[in-house]
């Protein structure tokens, strides 16, 4: 098991430098700010990496959200989870969107809007005069995921408009290290459970090594981006490190809601998507929540 997820996170890896080499091409960013005004008016910002936005909006949010509607069927949700797959990625775009627009009412009102028609559209799928409580239920729980995962992933969009693409690479890899350092640290030393009836091969050892490995890697690349030709993209070393401890818990709490949605579902992955890691759920549970942290601290 150990050696199909070595081989499987280091295709992942491959993966993420593929995309953000390619996003960081010319060819990603095709507007220039004046002409993004002359198509959305004066205060809008003209969206960059078109590679990453694409990605993941057409394959990250869609394939998330498909296993995140699965998983709720599993708690007893009627909804097609193809419907929670559309509304994770609508989520996620309008929240990009409503970033780019200039500052207003009508661009701050996409994202719940988007929410509010993924709700609607759960409803329409589910809603029988015999079946009222589980329709509820089901609108409900996809409401809330939806507004979940696709708020973050807007988040992580988001971060790409104001920073280069590497400095959004070199998050997620702080983000990760978090998952690898303490998978290692539970593995040599874990002894005290952190919650045993929720997520038993957890430890509290496991936790601290996950983050102190977090903290060093967030460390190690905000001296890195001082290298970085842009000076706006510099992080301060002692932020670095900060950030790196804070990715760390947030994965760690985005981990264990994941673990409390499985096991409610009865599920030990989120899929199959990925050998020896399970599912894309199962691999970005950790990443989320930094989509919710990251543009606000490093916002220019």
């Amino acid at each position: 098991m150990l050696r199909l997820r070595l081989i499987t996170g280091t295709g992942l890896i491959a993966l993420l430098l593929a995309v953000v080499w390619l996003d960081a091409m010319p060819f990603a960013s095709p507007l220039s700010e004046g002409e993004w005004a002359s198509l959305v008016g004066a205060g809008g910002t003209p969206p960059h990496g078109l590679v990453l936005v694409g990605f993941t909006t057409l394959v990250v949010a869609t394939l998330l959200g498909r296993e995140i509607g699965s998983l709720l069927r599993g708690c007893g949700g009627t909804t097609p989870p193809w419907i929670v797959a559309i509304g994770t990625a609508l989520v996620a775009a309008a929240t990009l969107v409503a970033s780019l627009l200039p500052a207003g009412a009508a661009s701050a009102l996409l994202p719940p809007i988007a929410i509010v028609l993924c709700t609607i559209a759960s409803l329409a799928a589910t809603l029988r005069p015999d079946r009222l409580d589980s329709a509820i239920t089901s609108a409900t729980g996809v409401g809330l995921g939806v507004a979940y995962a696709g708020t973050c992933l807007g988040g992580w969009m988001i971060l790409r408009q104001e920073h280069a693409a590497w400095i959004l690479g070199g998050a997620v890899l702080t983000a990760k290290s978090c998952d690898i350092g303490a998978y290692f640290t539970g593995l040599a030393i874990g002894r005290r459970k952190l919650v045993p009836w929720l997520s038993p091969k957890k430890t509290w050892e496991g936790l601290v090594g996950g983050i102190a490995t977090a903290t060093l890697v967030g460390w190690g690349l905000a001296n890195w981006s001082g290298s970085l030709a842009d000076p706006a993209d510099h992080v301060a070393p002692a932020l670095g490190a900060a950030l790196g401890a804070a990715l760390g818990l947030m994965g760690q709490a985005g981990d264990l809601a994941e673990s409390l949605l499985k096991r409610v579902s009865g599920a030990k992955d989120s899929g199959n998507t990925l050998p020896g890691l399970g599912g894309v759920f199962d691999v970005m549970d950790s990443l989320l929540p930094a989509g919710l942290l990251l543009p606000l601290v490093l916002a220019r």
